[in-house]
């Protein structure tokens, strides 16, 4: 029996405070996830900025993980640097 390939997955994972974590989405595709990275942390208003990485999960169920630099969120674009 053959199953059918699952598509990526793009998810965020917000660390509130960096100790608790949360994960959000998924998101249809990895642009969108970043955007809502962007929108996320324009609106977190603390003096402590939640941690917020990015998620992939593979079609094999393999994750994926990695961190929004500063400098990511200072950029124009929504390109997180994820390889």
């Amino acid at each position: 029996m053959s199953e059918t390939a699952r598509p990526t997955q793009y998810w965020l994972v917000t660390v509130y405070q960096d100790v608790s974590a949360a994960l959000q989405g998924p998101y249809p595709t990895d642009e969108a996830r970043n955007q809502a990275a962007k929108d996320y942390r324009a609106d977190d208003d603390c003096d402590c900025p939640d941690g917020l990485h990015w998620l992939d999960i593979d079609a094999a169920g393999q994750p994926s993980m990695g961190d929004y630099s500063g400098s990511f969120f200072a950029e124009d674009d929504t390109d997180a640097g994820t390889d």
